[in-house]
């Protein structure tokens, strides 16, 4: 998808890249990520390797229990990523963000990462359209959605998407 030309940068005048949306693992039966999400989550972090190379990597988790799992896989492969954990992105147990609050911390933290990697829920449904269109000042189309251990990256330079 192509989205009219415009750079984004973050609050220090640090540009960020790309904008990478990781929908949670499979869970067990105690909310945990079980071994088939673990899986998953490793392959989409070989998807995401050479992405990331050597750029500075920031992962925005979900505080519920299956996306911090995740978060820790992608942690354990991507191990100079910093990693902050909040709650604005699991909303009690309905698995739904807090959408503007989501939004606020993704330009907040803009200037902190040349990627920013959010690992969650459906948030992609919600907040990748809103972004596009409050921060970048774009529109677009609906947003297919992303099967569990996989994701999307938007290349917020080139105004591009991509499903992992």
């Amino acid at each position: 998808m192509e989205f009219a030309p415009r750079y984004l940068f973050g609050a220090y005048g640090d540009i960020m890249r790309y904008l990478v949306f990781v929908r949670h693992g499979h869970s067990d039966a105690t909310g945990n990520l079980s071994q088939q999400g673990k899986a998953d989550i490793l392959q989409t972090a070989k998807k995401l390797a050479p992405l990331v190379g050597n750029q500075s990597l920031l992962i925005l988790a979900s505080t519920a229990p299956h996306a911090a799992d995740s978060a820790d896989v992608l942690c354990e492969v991507f191990q100079s990523a910093r990693r902050q954990d909040h709650g604005v992105l699991w909303k009690d147990d309905s698995h739904h963000q807090e959408p503007n609050a989501a939004l606020h911390l993704i330009r907040e933290r803009a200037g902190s990462a040349e990627i920013i990697l959010l690992v969650g829920h459906h948030g992609h449904k919600y907040l990748l359209p809103n972004y596009v269109h409050q921060v970048l000042s774009a529109n677009m189309p609906e947003i297919p959605d992303i099967e569990k251990g996989h994701a999307q990256v938007l290349d917020v330079v080139h105004k591009t998407l991509a499903l992992l």
